[in-house]
């Protein structure tokens, strides 16, 4: 019953018992382990630790453990496995209360003062209240090499890799991942998709898309859409192709949709501030045409007016509030 047990003090083919293998790799797990904790940061050390092995880039230093409980027998070897599994568990703790200070620290007090409660974050309804996020702080916390950029490229890129459609999900190496929500991942890469949406280059939000008119009720001479100082005008005339850059150089922050009736009448929407343009395309029926297409119709007195905007995945920021639908998330 004992004898397996009573082999591992025998003296192997090489001279040596297999019970010194074991203590090496128990004193190896044990240098690991006392080089985080006798860290000056723990948490970094731990963080910095598992980033690598999950990675690739480095090997598992405790991975011993659980390589040689395979050709011990019981209980050694469910001790072994238990003891990788509990170290690895505690330092996976370690490197998450890490990383969600960091978080708490760079991320979440950034967000919850430039972000939260402020449109279109706040709410997808045009009429909302809420106060327009300054395109500033929209450009520091979703930009490239902004808030929320840094924070990945710096703390979490070890941890992800892409997925099939983009987005990053959490990596692991033989059974070992961060534990991270699936609500925090949710956001942190619907701001990614907001940073590839709006930022190219040159760190400022901005996009480009095509306006033509597309109807215009009988009962109406003239519809006019303003974004700042570009005016698209529709007389029933040959329709005309315009482009629109929000912001504009000369940004006003006003945006407005007005007609003229056949009885004079000058019935008009205007929306102000820097997301103004947001505010009045979220007051219209929007429905998807062709590829990179949509169209959307404003009905004002009685009186419909449609429009066909044109411009691919810029659009989607435009017509989809979806894109938009970001929330400051406090818990990794």
């Amino acid at each position: 019953m004992f004898a397996p047990l009573q082999a591992l003090a025998e003296p192997g083919p090489a001279g040596q018992p297999p019970v010194l293998r074991i203590q090496n790799t128990l004193a190896g797990a044990y240098g690991t382990v006392a080089g985080i904790d006798s860290a000056k940061d723990p948490g970094v050390a731990a963080q910095t630790l598992a980033a690598q092995v999950i990675s690739g880039q480095s090997t598992d230093a405790l991975l011993g453990l659980r390589v040689q409980a395979a050709s011990l027998p019981r209980p050694i070897s469910d001790v072994m496995r238990e003891l990788y599994s509990s170290i690895w568990s505690a330092l996976l703790q370690l490197a998450a209360a890490q990383l969600q200070s960091v978080w708490a620290r760079d991320v979440d007090s950034v967000c919850q003062q430039t972000i939260a409660g402020r449109y279109p974050f706040a709410s997808l309804d045009a009429a909302s209240g809420a106060p327009d996020v300054a395109l500033a702080d929209f450009a520091a916390f979703f930009g490239r090499g902004g808030v929320m950029d840094k924070f990945v490229t710096t703390n979490l890129a070890l941890f992800t890799q892409p997925g099939a459609s983009g987005d990053l999900v959490l990596a692991t190496d033989d059974g070992i991942s961060l534990n991270i929500s699936r609500t925090a991942l949710d956001q942190i890469n619907r701001a990614r998709r907001i940073r590839n949406l709006f930022f190219g280059t040159d760190g400022n939000p901005s996009l480009r898309f095509f306006v033509q008119p597309a109807y215009l009720d009988p009962r109406a001479t003239t519809a006019t859409l303003t974004f700042d100082k570009t005016a698209i005008r529709n007389r029933h005339d040959p329709p005309v192709t315009t482009q629109v850059q929000w912001p504009s150089l000369d940004s006003s922050g006003a945006a407005s949709f007005s007609l003229v009736t056949v009885g004079g009448q000058t019935p008009e929407i205007v929306t102000a501030g820097p997301w103004a343009m947001f505010r009045l395309l979220a007051q219209a029926e929007r429905v998807p045409g062709a590829p990179g297409e949509q169209t959307v119709t404003f009905t004002l007195a009685g009186l419909r007016s449609s429009w066909t905007l044109r411009g691919g995945s810029v659009l989607s920021p435009l017509t989809n509030p979806n894109v938009l639908g970001f929330r400051c998330v406090p818990r990794l």
